[in-house]
């Protein structure tokens, strides 16, 4: 459910494409800036890892098995001790839950520190491009004004320090949005953890057994 290393989620056919390895689903994929096609998978990988816990859930309190990629159950596979046969047997839906629940989230606390790191990235670089653009277009205007060497770099220093001031203001700014965007999703993943432990304990299942043989193992990372 983490899906590949460069996946796009397309707003515009609804598809899914990797502009890592040149895969485009439509044209204006293909168009996008590079930086933008970075920043965009950075948060389809987040939208990615919140709905594989919809589906644990989903599988869980249908009474499926909840596997790895390898096959492997997802409750068990990282310690000995902890097997089918000896753990989790037996166990409810929401011990299940709660024992894999905060691994899950730390996967999307990841997920969102390089997007928003690639926001602010980004947002240096396009800073960095816009005041390179200007100083070649004052070192242009000078020379057709035929001003003096010393005039020209002292008028270049001064309004290099005007923009690095802007520019301490603008990430700034996006510093800020980044911590409210945190902020807004640690709200949205304590409510959802909320509402989901109220369905499960709605669901009022009994333990689950994991049996060998069950069909259509939920495929989970």
């Amino acid at each position: 459910m983490d899906g590949f290393r460069g996946d796009l989620h397309c707003m515009t056919c609804l598809k899914i494409c990797n502009y890592e390895e040149g895969a485009y689903c439509c044209d204006a994929m293909e168009r996008m800036p590079e930086a933008d096609k970075k920043r965009e998978s950075d948060f389809f990988k987040i939208c990615l890892q919140r709905h594989a816990i919809d589906q644990m859930v989903k599988a869980l309190i249908a009474g499926k098995k909840v596997v790895d990629k390898k096959g492997k159950c997802v409750f068990c596979r990282t310690s000995k001790q902890h097997n089918e046969e000896k753990w989790c047997e037996g166990k409810t839906v929401m011990e299940l839950y709660l024992h894999q629940v905060d691994k899950e989230e730390r996967k999307i606390d990841r997920h969102l520190e390089r997007f928003l790191n690639t926001r602010l990235q980004n947002k240096k670089q396009a800073l960095n491009q816009v005041q390179a653009r200007i100083t070649r277009e004052m070192k242009a205007a000078h020379e057709r004004m035929g001003m003096n060497k010393f005039e020209s770099i002292h008028i270049l220093n001064k309004q290099g320090r005007d923009a690095r001031k802007m520019q301490r203001r603008e990430i700034e700014h996006v510093e800020t949005e980044n911590e409210n965007i945190r902020r807004r999703l640690a709200k949205k993943l304590l409510i959802k953890r909320e509402q989901t432990e109220e369905k499960i304990r709605n669901s009022e299942r009994p333990a689950i057994q994991f049996e060998r043989g069950v069909q259509n193992p939920t495929q989970h990372t």
